[in-house]
């Protein structure tokens, strides 16, 4: 009678092992996915909001004064992004020319701030993006086929994009 029992028990244990191990992987969860795609929306606007907004009276793009210059700019966006992001983002944009006082920034062809995010996150709806990925990190593809790479931030409590290719 015992063998039968622990026989049973044994079968139990190896079911269920076998059971889990063969459950596909969790889907993230859909808020967690809405969540990280407005991180980003709202990352790439705060780049919108230092870079594309202001400008000289003569037209020349420049950085918002109203930010309190280079660093102070750079402190804010590593909020939103990883360091070596901001980085990028910032050699993208500022020059080491000014005028009236204030940081001149890099032009497209249209005379405007060239953008970094091109196209932009911020033009898109969540319906026509792809979010895949889990809670630490979530791949974003836009319907270019830009990709935008977020990874939870535990001590910030939000995603902080960390990569756009």
């Amino acid at each position: 009678m015992r063998n039968k029992f622990m026989t049973v028990l044994m079968l139990v244990i190896l079911i269920l092992s076998v059971a889990a191990c063969s459950t596909p992987a969790k889907e993230a969860d859909p808020m967690d996915k809405q969540i990280a795609y407005n991180d980003a929306r709202v990352a790439v606007d705060k780049v919108k909001t230092l870079f594309h907004k202001t400008t000289a009276k003569d037209g020349t793009p420049i950085l918002d004064p109203a930010t309190g210059g280079q660093e102070k700019a750079k402190e804010l966006l590593l909020g939103y992004f990883d360091a070596p992001l901001v980085d990028n983002i910032m050699k993208h944009y500022v020059t080491d020319q000014t005028v009236d006082n204030n940081v001149v920034l890099n032009k497209g062809e249209d005379g405007a701030a060239a953008p970094f995010f091109n196209p932009s996150i911020v033009d898109t709806t969540f319906d026509t993006v792809k979010v895949e990925g889990s809670k630490e990190e979530f791949k974003i593809t836009t319907p270019e086929n830009k990709i935008y790479t977020l990874k939870w931030q535990e001590d910030k409590g939000r995603y902080i994009i960390t990569n756009f290719e």
